[in-house]
């Protein structure tokens, strides 16, 4: 790995780890962000196997969980920067996708995955 991104610390909030994902996004820097998103699916990936080793998280997976995460974390922010993560990584919100829905739709769409959930037994309340 390229040691540029040897310094994501243990214990990494979520601010910290895409923050820095964010802003490679922002200079539109493919390559420092294909070496940035190893680094943070080795950091996860690692974590994982000592946090919740039951969970037995393969790189696919885990692949999968930051481009997830990513999106998500993009989500906080302006549409142009939306647009910027989704065309440096690829990365979509878990939700919204690549939109960027007013805060009306968001709502609604969050009801509407959480009645999903509640059917399918994922939420108890």
């Amino acid at each position: 790995m390229n040691s540029e991104f040897l310094n994501i610390k243990e214990g990494a909030n979520v601010g910290e780890l895409y923050d820095p994902a964010i802003e490679i996004a922002k200079t539109g820097d493919k390559e420092k962000a294909k070496k940035y998103f190893q680094a943070l699916v080795k950091y996860a990936l690692e974590m994982s196997k000592v946090e919740r080793p039951e969970d037995n998280i393969d790189e696919e997976e885990m692949t999968r969980i930051v481009h997830s995460n990513i999106g998500y974390w993009a989500g906080y922010h302006d549409k142009g920067t939306i647009e910027k993560v989704h065309a440096v990584y690829g990365s979509a919100h878990p939700v919204f996708g690549t939109t960027t829905p007013t805060s009306t739709e968001a709502f609604n769409m969050g009801l509407e995955l959480g009645k999903k959930w509640k059917a399918e037994g994922k939420i108890n309340k």
